[in-house]
């Protein structure tokens, strides 16, 4: 397996604290969710809770990897290349990439609007085995996560064309800032600032998504 990426040294320390924010953003949107869930006992809102669950372990997942993994190279980035690593690293890079694989499935299918198992047993296990079988499993796992995240957005953006939902709206736009970031992140192996660039735009679209959260709390 090749995974590798680029990462400016002077942004080392900064993206891994990110990181770590971004899992801790998620993981108090999974909370909330599961809160309401309590309240209002929908299943869709209990998935798009595990959904973002799952995320949330993804990000602090590749927070640890970055912190252990990643090799100076005396150019002026790190880089992170996995041929050769122990079975236990390479483990906890394939933990990271089902983990965010199924948090983003589970997302689209609560879109689905439907209470069928088998159809959830059956994305999973497709998007899974995609990846497991293909020879660049980080470009395959990156192009999967878009493919998700575009249904996702496209999902949020008819709903929002039928009742203009502020609510609505707010998760529709953080989705298609995670889509660009995600977009951007595919090129991060051989354009260092792709890097930088996609935890920028992440740190926009759950800054939205949590402001959004927080206004919805306090009505």
């Amino acid at each position: 397996m090749t995974y590798s990426y680029l990462i400016p040294d002077w942004f080392f320390k900064f993206g891994i604290s990110m990181e770590i924010l971004f899992g801790i953003i998620t993981l108090f949107i999974a909370l909330v969710a599961f809160s309401c869930y309590n309240t209002i006992k929908e299943n869709s809102i209990r998935r798009f809770g595990t959904g973002f669950l799952l995320i949330s372990l993804s990000y602090l997942i590749w927070a640890l990897i970055n912190m252990i993994l990643l090799k100076n190279t005396g150019t002026g980035y790190m880089i992170l290349i996995s041929e050769g690593l122990p079975f236990t690293y390479i483990s906890s890079i394939y933990l990271h990439m089902f983990l965010f694989t199924a948090g983003l499935i589970t997302l689209a299918y609560t879109n689905f609007k439907i209470e069928k198992g088998e159809v959830y047993y059956l994305l999973l296990g497709l998007g899974l085995l995609v990846i497991a079988s293909s020879f660049n499993k980080l470009l395959t796992f990156r192009i999967l996560s878009v493919f998700l995240l575009i249904f996702i957005t496209y999902t949020y953006f008819i709903e929002w064309t039928k009742n203009k939902n502020k609510k609505t709206l707010i998760i529709l736009t953080s989705f298609a800032l995670l889509l660009l970031s995600n977009i951007d992140l595919i090129f991060s192996n051989a354009f260092y600032l792709s890097f930088v660039i996609n935890h920028i735009i992440e740190l926009c679209a759950y800054g939205i998504m949590l402001i959004g959260l927080i206004r919805t709390l306090k009505k």
